[in-house]
C-alpha cells in the first residue's frame, strides 16, 4: 500500500559521529524496504551547522543519503540545525545563517525537494548569558534566512519550531 503524504525520519546515526555507522549498501537496504513498505517521502535528519563538510563528516553522510533516496524516488527533506553546538544568540546567529544558505545551494544542487531552516530551535531561544536574544528574536532571524533560501533553493523552504 502507497501511504501519499506519509512521510519518516531516517538517518538519525548519520548526523552522530564520524564515520557513519551506516555504509551506502546499508542505507540503500533501508531505504528500499521504506520504500516497500509504502513510503515516499523521507526526512532526512538534519545535520549540525557546525559539523563541516570535512571526508566523513555528517554532512556529508547526508549528501550520500540523499543521492541513494533521490536514485530510488524519494521526495526528501533536509536542512541544518543548531542542535548540539548551543544557543542560537546575537554571536553565532551569522555563523548559522551563513552555512544554512551554503547548504541550501547544495541541497538545490542535489535535488533535495524540501529545505528546512533549522529544526526545533525555538529551544534554542532562552540563552542565559544574552538578554538581548530571545524568541521574538529568533522567529524574526529565522523569517529573514528562509527569504534568503528562497533566493537559492527552488523548492519548498520550511522553518522548524
Amino acid at each position: 500500500m502507497i501511504w501519499p503524504g506519509l512521510g519518516i525520519n531516517y538517518g538519525n546515526l548519520n548526523t552522530s559521529g564520524d564515520p557513519s555507522p551506516y555504509d551506502s549498501a546499508q542505507v540503500t537496504r533501508d531505504l528500499q524496504y521504506l520504500w516497500d513498505l509504502g513510503f515516499r517521502k523521507l526526512r532526512i535528519a538534519n545535520a549540525t551547522y557546525t559539523q563541516k563538510t570535512n571526508e566523513y563528516s555528517p554532512i556529508k553522510n547526508c549528501y550520500r543519503t540523499i543521492a541513494i533516496a533521490k536514485q530510488i524516488g524519494f521526495y526528501v527533506c533536509w536542512g541544518l540545525t543548531s542542535g548540539g553546538s548551543g544557543y542560537l544568540k546575537t554571536n553565532n546567529y551569522d555563523a548559522f545563517e551563513t552555512e544554512i544558505l551554503l547548504q541550501a545551494v547544495e541541497a538545490q544542487s542535489r535535488g533535495v525537494d524540501e529545505f528546512s531552516v533549522g529544526n526545533e530551535e525555538y529551544g534554542n531561544a532562552w540563552p542565559a548569558t544574552d538578554h538581548t536574544w530571545g524568541l521574538t528574536q529568533l522567529i524574526d532571524r529565522q523569517k529573514q534566512t528562509a527569504t534568503a533560501v528562497q533566493a537559492v533553493f527552488n523548492g519548498v523552504v520550511t522553518v522548524s519550531e
